[in-house]
């Protein structure tokens, strides 16, 4: 009789211990997923850990990877995303598809983009409704030059959804490069339609009008690209190079000098040289931009 008490009791004991360390589980995983949503990373990052070492729930353990992938993504650590994803198809996270299009999001990041492609088709073959995945297999596409592939799962991806404005301005990227310029100049149009203040968009939308020698427009855009984002060098760079086009240095050189900081250094680079190619043609009988130039402002 003792021993079978003795046995209920430790029973009791076990079940107990278990409830309460999956309460305090789900209590740092809750406190976890409001760090991240805040954009606290690495306290959430040590929540999650503590979550991952308190519990066997397979559940719980799926979601804490997921999260966990979300989280390294933000901090651009994509093997360890990549990793954690892993981890929570392994414990049968609830949304399979999801996973491997975020994977296959990593990899390309991470400029792998067969492997993403193969991540992708493994999300589109377990759900084929969402635009998203398309899109970003199409992306891969493009970047591998697999351009009628890279056109047909933009296409996809705006049947399933026609006001996916990224399609659209991925759509207008990929005829960029075939030189298609006025479709390209149609879907950038769309996309911004959608998303006015999409400034990828409209800076893709202002190299197209650069390459047609529109430079008005161009600038007209470029400008409205700082006044969304006054840190994006590449809009800076481009007015340069149309000022240095129509022989303005002393505009061409103040736009270099703005986008210095904000690009890489191989165009940091590229900017040196045409910083000193402008100083040199400077007094030079520069041509009169007065309407182009006040569509632009420093805003350094």
């Amino acid at each position: 009789m003792n021993n079978k008490l003795n046995y209920y009791f430790l029973l009791i004991c076990f079940f107990s211990w278990n409830c309460n360390n999956f309460n305090q589980a789900n209590k740092n995983y809750e406190s976890a997923l409001n760090l991240y949503e805040i954009g606290d990373f690495n306290s959430s990052l040590t929540l999650l850990n503590a979550v991952i070492s308190e519990t066997d729930d397979s559940a719980m353990l799926a979601e804490a990877f997921y999260l966990r992938g979300k989280i390294y993504s933000n901090l651009f650590k994509y093997t360890e995303s990549i990793e954690s994803y892993d981890n929570a198809l392994r414990y049968k996270y609830k949304n399979p598809s999801l996973i491997y299009n975020n994977k296959g999001y990593q990899l390309q990041e991470a400029g792998k983009f067969s492997a993403s492609i193969e991540e992708f088709n493994l999300a589109i073959s377990l759900d084929s409704s969402v635009p998203i995945y398309f899109n970003n297999r199409g992306f891969s596409q493009l970047k591998s030059l697999n351009y009628n592939s890279a056109l047909n799962d933009f296409d996809k991806a705006i049947q399933l959804d026609s006001n996916y404005a990224g399609a659209f301005n991925n759509r207008g990227i990929l005829f960029a490069i075939l030189n298609d310029y006025e479709s390209s100049l149609v879907n950038y149009n769309v996309a911004i339609s959608l998303m006015p203040n999409y400034k990828e968009a409209i800076y893709g939308r202002a190299t197209i009008s650069i390459l047609l020698n529109r430079y008005d427009d161009a600038l007209y855009d470029l400008a409205r690209v700082i006044e969304i984002d006054s840190c994006f060098g590449p809009a800076y760079y481009s007015a340069g190079k149309i000022f240095f086009k129509v022989e303005n240095f002393d505009e061409a050189c103040t736009q270099f000098i703005n986008a210095f900081i904000g690009v890489c250094l191989q165009t940091r680079i590229n900017i040196k040289m045409d910083i000193c190619i402008g100083f040199k043609f400077q007094g030079t009988g520069n041509k009169s931009m007065s309407r182009r130039k006040k569509h632009l402002t420093s805003a350094r």
